[in-house]
């Protein structure tokens, strides 16, 4: 399964400008720019792919505000299952309505931090965990489903805000990957 070409690299993150594809910060387009213009007919497509994007989904019997409220969640599962409800829109808590770095913050340090047994257990699960929370997220959202169908082949990159490195979302372009399978599958 291919997961992305070298005709483009699109850079996004939570307060991404709106530009056409190839032309962000960080960005490269090889390919004809008519080749993502169903893309550049999006809003602020770049925001859309980020997991701090408001885009509800149901996933585990609860419904969350972003991919970054479940799976910031999904430390505390087994830990404290009342704090990871918390992060839940259903839960009515102010965690759950928060939305950008406050909910990072909350799964952090700055929140119930994890001792070093279980901080080693999330990092061998965050990935899985990262993957149901986008696959939901695209297969529950039809707009943001069709940003990311529509960048097509292109290597997906990810820059937080104040971050010195880039990380390539191996993950999000798995997911796209998938998605493109369900749309041709009978």
């Amino acid at each position: 399964m291919t997961l992305c070409g070298e005709d483009a690299v699109f850079l996004y993150h939570s307060r991404s400008k709106d530009a056409p594809p190839g032309r962000g910060v960080g960005e490269e387009l090889h390919a004809p720019e008519a080749t993502y213009a169903a893309l550049g007919r999006f809003p602020d497509w770049r925001r859309a792919l980020s997991n701090f994007a408001d885009s509800p989904f149901i996933l585990d019997a609860l419904t969350w505000g972003s991919v970054e409220h479940f799976f910031q969640a999904s430390k505390f599962v087994t830990l404290e299952p009342a704090y990871y409800r918390s992060f839940s829109v259903d839960s009515g808590s102010r965690l759950g309505g928060t939305h950008g770095a406050e909910i990072k913050s909350a799964g952090g340090k700055r929140g119930l931090p994890l001792g070093a047994a279980d901080r080693a257990h999330w990092e061998q699960i965050k990935d899985d965990v990262m993957r149901r929370a986008l696959l939901a997220k695209f297969t529950q959202n039809a707009e943001h489903q069709a940003i990311l169908l529509a960048t097509g082949l292109a290597k997906l990159t990810h820059r937080p805000l104040r971050a010195s490195h880039t990380r390539v979302e191996v993950e999000l372009m798995e997911v796209r990957a998938r998605l493109r399978i369900m749309k041709t599958a009978p």
